[in-house]
């Protein structure tokens, strides 16, 4: 069952499902009750970077959050594309810090 899809900053579609937020969120609890903060790094990252496990995985750096008990930290979230311009949203976190990973692409540019 579909949990959420939304159009990423690319207009690509990416789709969660039930399955997978409840597998995220017995990682990382800390997502419960912040759909809307994960959804916000697909639709405004500020960071797109590659994977270092899987060609096909990307992540998704979202803004700073700016109050609350995550406050300083970034939203990340891992998507996994097929073919086509659709990928499937694998499971999310907070970082204090954006992975050291391959730059795609960055609002810096």
């Amino acid at each position: 069952m579909i949990y959420f899809k939304i159009f990423d900053k690319w207009e690509r579609t990416i789709t969660a499902h039930t399955d997978n937020w409840g597998h995220a969120t017995e990682g990382h609890p800390e997502l419960i009750d912040h759909e809307g903060a994960v959804m916000t790094t697909m639709v405004t990252p500020t960071h797109l970077l590659q994977s270092d496990t899987a060609q096909t995985t990307k992540l998704y750096v979202g803004p700073v959050i700016e109050k609350g008990i995550f406050a300083g930290a970034h939203p990340i979230s891992v998507v996994r594309y097929g073919t086509g311009n659709t990928g499937v949203w694998l499971t999310g976190y907070f970082d204090n810090s954006v992975p050291s990973l391959k730059v795609l692409w960055s609002e810096e540019k």
